[in-house]
């Protein structure tokens, strides 16, 4: 390797570490005074480089939150759809299948938890927190499917079994108090009743 090409090399491994360390600093920050109260300063002293260093690689939330994005569903590993075919091939025991996407899914929220909090808090002010959400729900979403696939259950029930498996209701047992085992627990039970689904008569309108 050249003494040119080396240089070239090191200064964009260089780049990389400044990137990332500003990412790592936006995401504990993002977690703890939410997305929107985050200064550049704060960024900048917490990443250990200056404020206009965090400036040229982000100059504005439409570029940082993208990458705080990429870095937090690295973290959170939520497993692929390949994956997921792979591990439930094995038609039997929707249940089973149902239960380990759960809780595989609360575990990922609770190693995302502080960023996807400040993403869902301020989705509607920051259209990239917005798109982060849909990014994560739309993933979800593609696992359920996949582990629901050949099972006879309605669309309905369908539905119930996503929301109940959203971030936002996992929050809220969160936020009531509830210990990260037992929130999995409760999804899982009520999502449960939704592949057998008890026969009460519905209620005319009106």
């Amino acid at each position: 390797m050249t003494t040119r090409r080396y240089q070239m090399t090191e200064r964009a491994e260089t780049t990389v570490r400044t990137q990332q360390r500003i990412v790592r600093a936006a995401v504990r920050l993002h977690a703890r005074n939410g997305v929107r109260a985050t200064r550049w300063d704060d960024i900048a002293a917490t990443a250990r480089t200056g404020r206009a260093t965090v400036y040229r690689h982000f100059p504005d939330l439409a570029a940082l939150v993208p990458a705080c994005a990429r870095a937090v569903f690295a973290a959170i590993d939520l497993p692929d759809a390949a994956t997921l075919e792979r591990e439930f091939a094995d038609p039997a025991r929707p249940e089973l299948r149902l239960a380990r996407l759960i809780r595989q899914t609360c575990e990922c929220y609770e190693r995302g938890a502080g960023w996807l909090r400040a993403a869902e808090r301020e989705s509607d002010l920051v259209p990239e927190l917005a798109g982060a959400m849909r990014r994560i729900r739309s993933g979800v979403a593609v696992l359920l499917e996949v582990v629901l696939r050949s099972t006879p259950v309605t669309e309905e029930h369908r539905r119930v079994i996503g929301a109940l498996l959203d971030f936002s209701f996992w929050r809220q047992l969160r936020q009531a108090g509830i210990a990260p085992g037992a929130a999995a627990d409760t999804i899982l039970e009520l999502a449960l009743s939704q592949l057998a689904p008890r026969r009460y008569p519905r209620r005319s309108d009106g």
